[in-house]
């Protein structure tokens, strides 16, 4: 939904218009279209900012008393940050493989799949093509780290004061999806700078974009201002179960560890 303009003469398309069309064309696969490098990138990106950010929480907790929010936020920047470079090759590549469909016929890369993508990529292109949209990247990951982990932890830490809600499973549910709802307002426009950045071609020389700055104020000249959030239902529908599945499992391997390390 992010490119789908760019190759249909600035058109939009509705979330559940564009699955069809994908099963359409592809099967229902095709909605799975990038499999490998997401989860290669999830076990890179998300590993390193979740796992980093607990790591420091519990270095900077004294006698039981947590960092304050400041801290917190910290944290976040910083952890979300390496994640971000971390996991940005794959990134690239799943951006690529996702939207290849899209290109004319005679300009699709094929990609067989994300090892041979960010091979393919670094030796056609070079090593710095696999850290294209850097710096959307990262601000994306610092604000994906902040939002998420900050409004999990508020939402949690209200709800266990107040007394409306045990240190359990449901609680953790529910502030997931809260967390995921606010970090999806705010991390979409990044990330419509990220996924534009990536999949950009040159033109006698010259890349499409200059920079992030670049793609949003191309955006909203040419989209309209909510064009930033183009995506919202599809990226929201994602992150609610997603958050749900990595919070439940991120609780339960914090007490594990917590647990090993004691």
């Amino acid at each position: 939904m992010q490119v789908y303009g760019k190759f249909h003469q600035g058109k939009s398309i509705g979330g559940m218009q564009l699955a069809k069309q994908i099963v359409g064309a592809r099967g229902v696969g095709g909605l799975y279209v990038g499999l490998g490098a997401s989860v290669v990138r999830q076990f890179l990106y998300t590993g390193t900012r979740m796992g980093g950010f607990q790591v420091l929480i519990d270095h900077f907790t004294v006698d039981g008393v947590p960092p304050s929010f400041l801290t917190k936020c910290g944290i976040c920047v910083f952890s979300g940050a390496v994640g971000g470079i971390v996991g940005l090759p794959p990134d690239v590549a799943l951006t690529r493989i996702s939207i290849d469909d899209l290109e004319p016929s005679d300009k699709r890369r094929n990609y067989k799949n994300v090892f041979e993508a960010m091979f393919r990529i670094q030796k056609e292109e070079g090593p710095q093509a696999l850290f294209r949209g850097l710096t959307p990247v990262v601000v994306r990951a610092v604000i994906v780290n902040a939002s998420q982990m900050v409004s999990y932890y508020y939402f949690k830490e209200l709800f266990l004061r107040l007394g409306t809600m045990s240190d359990n499973s449901a609680c953790h549910i529910v502030c997931s999806m809260l967390a995921a709802g606010v970090t999806t307002v705010c991390v979409l426009p990044v990330d419509m700078a990220k996924t534009r950045m990536q999949n950009m071609r040159y033109v006698d020389g010259k890349p499409e974009y200059s920079g992030m700055m670049h793609v949003l104020s191309s955006v909203v000249k040419n989209e309209g201002f909510f064009g930033l959030w183009k995506g919202f239902m599809p990226l929201l529908i994602r992150n609610g179960p997603q958050f749900v599945v990595v919070f439940v499992v991120y609780e339960q391997c914090t007490q594990m560890y917590r647990k090993f390390a004691a």
